[in-house]
């Protein structure tokens, strides 16, 4: 029996590597930190050196109208999680269109005549040159699968394409029930290890300035931009939160009704992968503002760890217009908003997640772990504030909402950035993503039947 080809997107770390390498023909397109055993370094894929130094053959292939079609009607996708990737932080449009163009050529050039079995991203595809990977393997008629850790070590969650989740086998269920985390005083693992805050922020690009980067991750000339529109972000934030305390402050005194929206860190695949057209979190903002009841509020918190990127002169005029956005200080906690607000408003955000298990309302612009749980209330245009926000939530429903959702994941650490919380050893890691691997080909042989 031939052997198909399996790729694999990422997975770096915590036993990646080995369970790898018992495949017998897999392509891994990972960074290379953890293993010499990367066949293809991702991280490379991000430069136009890497596109500039294809040969001409790649460069003149012209490509099915079919895939060409997927390719430029999912171009804004692209655009948008490409800007923060390496070259294309500073590329013009044209130059980032000529890349991604001549990655799929080559995507195109190396696998057209390949059998390929299944191919997994251990992410939603976020980064552009991986969304597009995956765009292609699925006009190809491959089985694409992404992953997702949860909030739950040592859990994760298969879906296909579409967001939809692929249960796991029995042999990879958790183990036992899950009891539902109380939020009151839930500090999430990832919350205790915030990342550079200015000024540290602002004396970190300083140095990688000075130090000559060249094609490193964070090149000289993305960290001079950076510095100086970092202290210009800071700048603007500080000044609308100072700006707005004094509305802010009538608001809770006056008992104001107001729907609470909190800003997502971007870019982050939590946006750029799951948010859709609302990425643009102005955008969900603006709309929220058409619907706003006569005498409402929206009170809009800053993301802690936020910095410059998704934050330019365009993000703050359009946010100026709305005359019923106000912001709060970063320091105002999150669950005391949450529970004076009618209404929780955000893309795909945990600030949801902490809002229906205190029974408020809530109203969610991107395809989230949650969706579909009680007390999630999707975004539509027909959508009616003042009568979501007398919403009843069940507590009991959402219980058993969370619990068929726990049943649906698979156990194992797929983002080594969760190891150290997830209770699961190295050893038993390995095995359970072999495993995994395992369970595709299944999955990929039922779809054949």
């Amino acid at each position: 029996m031939v052997n198909k080809k399996k790729i694999i997107y990422g997975f770096e770390g915590f036993g990646g590597a080995e369970a790898i390498s018992k495949l017998d023909d897999a392509d891994w397109y990972g960074i290379g930190k953890y293993s010499p055993r990367v066949d293809y370094n991702r991280n490379e894929l991000e430069l136009f050196s890497f596109s500039k130094n294809l040969p001409d053959s790649i460069k003149k292939i012209q490509l099915p109208a079919s895939l060409l079609g997927k390719f430029n009607q999912n171009m804004s996708v692209y655009f948008d999680q490409l800007s923060r990737t390496r070259s294309c932080r500073t590329g013009t449009p044209e130059q980032n269109r000529q890349h991604i163009l001549l990655l799929l050529k080559w995507w195109y050039d190396k696998y057209q005549d390949v059998d390929i079995e299944w191919a997994f991203f251990a992410m939603p595809p976020h980064l552009g040159v991986d969304r597009v990977l995956s765009d292609y393997l699925e006009w190809k008629g491959v089985m694409v699968r992404w992953g997702m850790q949860t909030l739950f070590p040592p859990l994760y969650m298969v879906t296909d394409t579409d967001l939809n989740v692929i249960p796991a086998p029995s042999l990879l269920k958790n183990i036992g029930k899950q009891e539902m985390p109380h939020c009151e005083k839930e500090i999430l693992f990832y919350m205790k290890t915030l990342r550079l805050k200015k000024p540290s922020f602002l004396k970190w690009l300083e140095s990688r300035t000075k130090a000559g980067l060249g094609d490193s991750r964070y090149s000289v000339q993305w960290a001079d931009m950076a510095y100086f529109d970092g202290k210009k972000y800071f700048k603007r934030i500080e000044d609308k939160i100072n700006k707005d305390k004094y509305k802010f402050d009538k608001i809770v005194k006056d008992d104001i009704p107001f729907v609470y929206f909190p800003l997502h860190y971007q870019p982050e695949m939590t946006t750029s992968a799951l948010g859709g057209v609302f990425s643009d979190q102005v955008l969900a903002i603006e709309v929220l503002h058409e619907k706003l009841p006569i005498g409402w509020k929206i009170v809009v918190k800053e993301n802690p760890i936020q910095t410059f990127q998704y934050r330019d002169d365009r993000f703050f005029k359009r946010l100026k217009m709305l005359q019923n956005v106000v912001f709060s200080s970063t320091s105002v906690d999150s669950k005391w908003l949450i529970s004076k607000s009618q209404i929780t408003a955000t893309i795909t955000g945990t600030a949801l997640w902490e809002a229906v298990r205190m029974q408020k309302p809530t109203l969610m612009f991107g395809r989230a772990w949650y969706e579909g749980f009680e007390g999630i209330t999707p975004y539509h245009p027909n959508l009616k504030l003042d009568e979501l926000a007398s919403a009843t939530i069940s507590i009991n429903q959402l219980e058993q909402d969370f619990q068929i959702f726990i049943e649906k994941c698979y156990r194992g650490v797929i983002d080594a950035d969760y190891n150290e919380s997830s209770g699961v050893d190295l050893k038993e890691n390995i095995s359970l993503i072999t495993r995994l691997f395992v369970d595709l080909t299944q999955q990929r042989m039922k779809l054949s039947c």
